[in-house]
């Protein structure tokens, strides 16, 4: 039984594992990056570094590197990438009424006229 719950935990943590903090999902092996404007941006590499200038990202284990348009670390630079947008669901708030009784003198008009 015991294992089961590890299994299901384990499970639970990576389906979330892609989600960033407003929401939106990046794919699998992506890293959600932060905006000034406190949306994200997805970056094609996995546990990414994001980039000061919020548009552009390299991959771990490297830095950005402003003045080249780069990822460098000690061994290698390569060219960095542009961030993408996060995927949003867009998930109904509303839901239909469901009347609890048959008598149509009891019927109650919301707010939203529903």
């Amino acid at each position: 039984m015991h294992s089961w719950v590890v299994i299901c935990w384990t499970l639970l943590v990576l389906v979330g594992a892609h989600e960033c903090p407003d929401g939106g999902r990046c794919k699998e092996g992506q890293t959600c990056c932060n905006s000034p404007t406190n949306d994200y941006k997805c970056c094609p590499f996995d546990q990414a570094e994001c980039c000061e200038d919020h548009v552009h990202c390299c991959p771990a284990d490297t830095v950005c590197d402003k003045e080249t348009s780069s990822c460098v670390n000690k061994t290698m630079s390569i060219p960095w990438k542009e961030r993408t947008s996060a995927d949003h669901t867009q998930i109904s708030r509303s839901f239909r009424m469901i009347r609890s009784s048959t008598d149509n003198d009891y019927e109650t008009v919301c707010s939203d006229e529903s």
